[in-house]
Formats: structure tokens, C-alpha cells, sequence
């Protein structure tokens, strides 16, 4: 019920590729990465005081903000995993 972002201030050109990762071992400090770069800063995401994270699903989307046509996304793989609690 709670959306949270952060803009990475990276533009991604329509035929540029691509790997994103989001690092969340530590909660309190949700990590996003885009070609082992991380592009949101230190503490910027926080699950560990609402204890979201058990709901958290991740999902592929394009956003455009303005102009004429219509966004598209390629996804080549997706690949997700985690430590069974």
C-alpha cells in the first residue's frame, strides 16, 4: 500500500542494455545498483521500521514522462533470489 522511489538520475537511452540490482541484506539501507554502480544514495530506503520488506514485489515498468509514443521495456532475464527465513 506504500509506494516508495527514488530517482537515480541516470537516463537510459532506448537501445542501451542494462543490469539493475537491488541489494536489500541490509534493511535499512535498500541498495540500487544499475552496472554495478549504485545510483541511490546511503539510507535513502528504509524497510526495517515499517517491516515491509516481507511484501516487497518486484516488478519491471517504464515510465515517460513527456513527449509523443509510447515507452517500451525489453527485459532479456530476470533473476531473484533470497534466504528462506
Amino acid at each position: 500500500v506504500t509506494t516508495t522511489s527514488v530517482a537515480s538520475s541516470v537516463t537510459v537511452g532506448a537501445t542501451d542494455w542494462h543490469i539493475y540490482r537491488i541489494d536489500a541484506t541490509n534493511l535499512t539501507d535498500v541498495a540500487f545498483y544499475i552496472d554495478g554502480n549504485r545510483v541511490n544514495a546511503g539510507n535513502s530506503i528504509n524497510f526495517a521500521a515499517t517491516g515491509t520488506l516481507a511484501a516487497l514485489q518486484p516488478y519491471l515498468a517504464a515510465y515517460k514522462a513527456s513527449g509523443t509514443g509510447v515507452a517500451t521495456l525489453t527485459v532479456d532475464f530476470v533473476r531473484a533470489w533470497m534466504n528462506r527465513q
